[in-house]
Order: structure tokens, then C-alpha cells, then sequence
């Protein structure tokens, strides 16, 4: 065919138009091989990364710092309940004299009356005094009983009454004054009719007596009517 150029032209020219589908077609399977394998690649990275992903484990929150307790403050409004009060424990009960006090006392000695109770003429400074307790004239040396029973309160010298001892006798304090000695001593328990000293004198009442007053509270009563005969 080389004496005829226009044939090959056109067998050129019709051979191109025949591959011109073919080439489409190719191209689209091509394009198709191209977006499956994509699609498998993309697939098989997902359960790959998936397979190597570890399941997820919930960690615990951090631990919060430690903070104090809340205050809870008062309603002002509301009134805080009153403690109970308690009460004060019960005192042991003091053991009761062998003789009441409000029974008559007993003579501490056997005497006349020397000087009276309350304002009297005294017999040494002739004046008027008043006299807290009643003088029983007795010989130096005469015992002394106690009036009552009771609890030595004090044994002390007095500038006015000489060496007295006090005793306490429920309601009453009994001062025992002008004593020449004392025979007993502070907080000694002693019987009624004890013989708690002798008698003596004194620098205001210079001569053998035994000085008896009686104290009921704050104040001085008469011994004569308190103690009996």
C-alpha cells in the first residue's frame, strides 16, 4: 500500500475511532480498580489501627487535696438548745452529834454567877460593857466539861478572855474562856460533859472563873438559856 497514503489515513483515522470506547472503558475500570483498592486500603488501616487500639480503662479522677471541715455557722435567727444542767453531786451527810444541840446543854462546871450576860457594871474597871458570854466562879484548876458534843473548832488566847477553846455544836459555837490549860486540840470530836480543859483567869477578869459564851450565827445569846441547871 505504499501507492496509497489516503487508505492508511483512513484505516489510521477508523482504528481511532474504534479504540476511542475501549480507551474510555479502560479507563473507567482502571478508575474503579483505583477507588476499590483505595477503599480496601482505608478499610484494612481501620481494623488494623483498630486491632493495635487497647480498649480504654477509666482512670480515677486525681485525689482532690484534703480540705477541712466545713464550718457550719449558727442561725442567728434560731436559739442554740440549753445544756442540761447537772447536778452537783450530793455531799456526804456529816455524821450527827451525839447530843443535839436543841436539847438543854449541861453545866461545864458547878459555880455561882460572877457576871451576868449583856451589859453589865464591870468588876474590875467600873464601867458598863457588854459581856458576850456568863463568868461561873469556880476554883483554879476546876475541869471544864463540854456543854454538848461536837468538834473542837479552835483552841486559842484571847486578849480579853484568855485561853478559850471553841466548839462547834450543830447551830451553836461554844467558846470555853479563862482557862488555865486546854485539853484538847483543834478538830478532835469530843462527848458532852468531856472534860475539855480547867479553869483559870484572865488580864481583863483577874480572878478563878470559867467564861462561857455562846455563839447562834452571827450573834451571842445567853448561855443561861441554853444550857440547864
Amino acid at each position: 500500500m505504499p501507492g496509497r497514503p489516503w487508505l492508511k489515513l483512513y484505516l489510521l483515522k477508523d482504528l481511532k475511532e474504534k479504540i476511542k470506547p475501549l480507551r474510555r472503558a479502560s479507563y473507567m475500570a482502571a478508575g474503579m480498580l483505583l477507588l476499590a483498592a483505595a477503599l480496601m486500603l482505608t478499610v484494612a488501616g481501620g481494623v488494623k489501627y483498630s486491632a493495635r487500639q487497647e480498649p480504654s480503662v477509666a482512670q480515677p479522677p486525681p485525689k482532690a487535696a484534703l480540705a477541712p471541715p466545713a464550718v457550719v455557722k449558727a442561725d442567728p435567727q434560731v436559739e442554740p438548745a440549753a445544756a442540761p444542767i447537772e447536778a452537783p453531786p450530793a455531799k456526804p451527810a456529816s455524821p450527827p452529834p451525839a447530843a443535839s444541840p436543841e436539847q438543854p446543854g449541861r453545866l461545864p462546871v458547878q459555880g455561882a454567877v460572877k457576871l451576868d450576860f449583856g451589859w453589865q457594871l464591870h468588876p474590875v474597871f467600873n464601867d458598863w460593857r457588854y459581856h458576850t458570854g456568863v463568868d461561873f466562879s469556880a476554883a483554879e484548876g476546876t475541869p471544864v466539861g463540854a456543854a454538848w458534843a461536837g468538834r473542837v473548832a479552835e483552841v486559842y488566847q484571847d486578849r480579853q478572855y484568855g485561853l478559850t477553846v471553841a466548839i462547834r455544836s450543830g447551830q451553836y459555837t461554844v467558846y470555853y474562856g479563862s482557862l488555865s490549860t486546854a485539853a484538847v486540840e483543834k478538830d478532835r470530836q469530843v462527848k458532852a460533859g468531856e472534860t475539855i480543859g480547867a479553869v483559870g483567869a484572865s488580864a481583863s477578869e483577874p480572878y478563878p472563873h470559867l467564861h462561857l459564851a455562846i455563839s447562834e450565827g452571827d450573834r451571842f445569846v445567853n448561855p443561861l438559856e441554853r444550857i440547864g441547871k
